[in-house]
């Protein structure tokens, strides 16, 4: 057995993996290391971890766990460990807490933290490859090409080969997508996963010896004030042991389904809806007239959101635009009764009673300076270096307390279902705020930042205890926020804000998004700015969710049109929660098709898109689905009802033709199988 997959999740402390000797059906668990998988440095030297405080925190079918607790020789700083263990998943969980329980003293400072490391050792019962791929995605950039995977071959030499992935906006995703994987054969290698709201880090390294990784959070050197504790960054872990890596990557889409995706008050997990939305800066009986118009056509809407543009109070004179002058409002949360006199209650009732939720955008952590917070509580903000914009400190308890009374008093008096949370500050403004923030006080760099991260987690849980059927939108400018721990409160309707503007190319960058993200995360949709009658487009951006603009819901003439485009989505959203598969390569060049596949496991349903592409010369493509059974019959339904059967083999090696910047979809049932 490959010794590389044993040693993979360097576990601090072997008294954990006695809870997990039962565990998973897929491999022995690993064997755990002499050293211990979080490091950092206190007062500049190396903390030397002695023998943990063990205690178990849960036993069940699912999941077992344990916390480790450490105390630094000087008795001031515990680092907390929860170790995590999902027993029917090749999966491991860390969260780390760093805690001074000293209530007179200040700790040593804190550096060099890191939350997972990672050591093999380079010989035939480890690596044996002399090659190691790392597999990475870019961040939501607000590009046409955000969440393209790019592939980085490590090489053992003389000289060591590294790879830095690094983060430092304060939005996790917005550079790297914080999932990646390391390939060490074609059979075996490694998923993980980086989750908070905060930086993060991760060093790939090979050299003669060994391979290693360490994950952690830079840039920080802070001591801990009296009984001040805060969180790190989350990691996921999941070993691949003969297993192909897209029967790997179905198995982490099926874990994150099952644990980190949001339920609801039934615990039924909450995915990416069909929707529709509109911007705030219009008057409250055109709102309602398009709610109006979703009930009388019985339109499958499950969620009606109003976006920026409600806000800022009876001063706000009434402008044009759907939007009106939102950026200068953000931070003051009063409706403005000039567009809505009776606030936006009168529409949540429409929405419902067309059977939809209602949603409301409040971007809680942007305050612009002619807010009245940005006057009467300045030690609430962290303002940007050139004093434009201020940050609402998270990590400050009574600016917390504030945004989460204004968000239940809001929500609450506006009728809200759903709290659309964005957060659209330039992806330099959110670190150099707290960079500036922290300055200001002793031994204190990058304690800010971390502690704002924990905070945004933490206004998701009160807000979740306080009403048990709110749900949250994550949006941050699209999916800068797209982090595992972020993920498991959230679903996101709004991928990439490169979707705001019907720019060419736009069709070819949701499919990009979707061939791309699925990979990893199972529920998400896209954007979409195109015309009701350019189905090319419109099919595009059909995922787990679907959007609909508002302005589509005025004409009755355009009703065949909307639900032949749901009856599609409905379909499609079914299966792509489920396995997914890449059918081609590089959608990223346009002169590619680009294709790919859902599918139900337990039923043998599914569907395939294909795209043809303006660019594209290839008048057909040749797909070979994923999954599908050779010896059987499968009925195949094409995008406008016609019906074909097809022999499994055939199916395997199917051709699609279509003219430029086309598409297909290809419903597909086992209908007949041998016994």
């Amino acid at each position: 057995m490959n010794r590389a997959i044993h040693t993979i999740l360097a576990v601090a402390g072997a008294s954990i993996f006695a809870a997990f000797s039962r565990a998973a059906e897929y491999a022995p668990l690993f064997e755990a290391p002499e050293a211990a998988s979080a490091s950092l440095k206190y007062g500049g030297e190396q903390l030397a971890f002695g023998a943990p405080a063990e205690t178990p925190l849960e036993d069940t079918p699912e999941c077992a766990a344990k916390r480790l607790v450490y105390t630094s020789p000087d008795g001031l700083l515990q680092v907390e460990r929860e170790i995590r263990q999902y027993k029917k998943f090749p999966i491991t969980e860390f969260k780390t807490t760093l805690r001074n329980v000293s209530k007179k003293s200040a700790s040593k400072n804190l550096s060099d933290l890191c939350v997972y490391s990672l050591i093999l050792k380079n010989n035939p019962d480890n690596i044996k490859s002399d090659k190691v791929k790392i597999r990475r995605l870019k961040g939501a950039a607000t590009t046409m090409f955000d969440f393209t995977e790019e592939t980085v071959v490590l090489e053992r030499r003389p000289q060591s080969d590294s790879l830095l992935l690094e983060n430092k906006t304060g939005y996790p995703a917005s550079v790297w997508l914080p999932y990646f994987g390391a390939d060490f054969d074609e059979l075996n290698g490694a998923l993980f996963a980086v989750g908070g709201c905060g930086n993060w880090s991760a060093l790939f390294e090979i050299d003669r010896r060994n391979f290693s990784l360490k994950i952690g959070v830079p840039d920080c050197d802070f001591s801990l004030n009296p009984e001040e504790s805060v969180s790190l960054p989350s990691v996921l872990v999941m070993r691949r042991q003969n297993m192909r890596i897209d029967r790997a990557q179905n198995i982490w889409r099926k874990f994150v389904f099952e644990h980190k995706t949001p339920k609801d008050a039934v615990g039924k997990p909450v995915c990416a809806p069909i929707y529709t939305s509109i911007g705030g800066n219009i008057p409250t009986e055109k709102l309602v007239n398009i709610a109006d118009f979703a009930r009388v056509h019985e339109l499958p809407f499950s969620m009606y959101g109003v976006d920026a543009g409600w806000f800022g109070g009876a001063h706000v004179p009434k402008k044009k635009g759907a939007f009106g002058d939102w950026m200068q409002n953000a931070g003051d949360w009063r409706v403005n009764t000039n567009v809505h006199p009776q606030k936006l209650l009168p529409l949540a009732k429409a929405a419902n009673a067309a059977g939809m939720k209602f949603s409301l955008w409040i971007e809680i952590e942007r305050v612009m300076p002619q807010t009245p917070l940005w006057r009467e509580h300045p030690e609430f903000l962290a303002p940007s270096p050139d004093n434009s914009r201020a940050v609402l400190n998270l990590g400050d308890k009574n600016a917390w307390n504030y945004a989460f009374e204004t968000l239940s008093n809001t929500l609450e008096e506006n009728g809200a279902d759903v709290w659309r949370m964005d957060s659209n500050l330039p992806a330099d403004t959110m670190s150099a705020a707290f960079d500036l923030l922290d300055s200001k006080s002793p031994n204190r760099r990058g304690i800010g930042m971390l502690k704002h991260a924990e905070g945004v987690l933490k206004l998701w849980d009160a807000l979740k205890q306080k009403y048990p059927q709110m749900q949250f939108d994550n949006c941050a400018s699209g999916g800068r926020r797209l982090d595992c721990e972020s993920m498991s409160r959230t679903f996101v309707v709004w991928r990439s804000d490169s979707q705001c503007w019907r720019i060419d190319g736009a069709a070819e960058s949701n499919q990009i998004q979707t061939f791309y993200l699925s990979s990893w995360l199972p529920s998400h949709t896209g954007g979409n700015g195109a015309s009701l009658d350019d189905q090319y487009a419109m099919a595009s951006a059909m995922n787990a969710g679907f959007f609909v603009s508002s302005g589509a819901l005025k004409d009755a003439s355009r009703l065949p049109l909307l639900r032949e485009y749901f009856g599609w989505a409905q379909r499609i959203r079914k299966y792509i929660a489920r396995d997914f598969y890449r059918l081609t390569q590089a959608p990223e060049n346009f002169e590619n098709w680009c294709a790919y596949q859902g599918h139900d496991p337990d039923s043998g349903e599914g569907f395939v898109a294909a795209f043809r592409r303006r660019q594209s010369p290839a008048e057909f493509l040749r797909i070979s689905p994923q999954a599908i059974d050779e010896n059987a019959t499968y009925e195949l339904e094409y995008k406008d009802g016609s019906k074909t059967n097809i022999s499994g083999k055939s199916f395997k090696d199917l051709r699609i033709d279509l003219p430029p910047r086309d598409f297909q979809f290809l419903f597909y049932r086992k209908i007949d199988a041998p016994r």
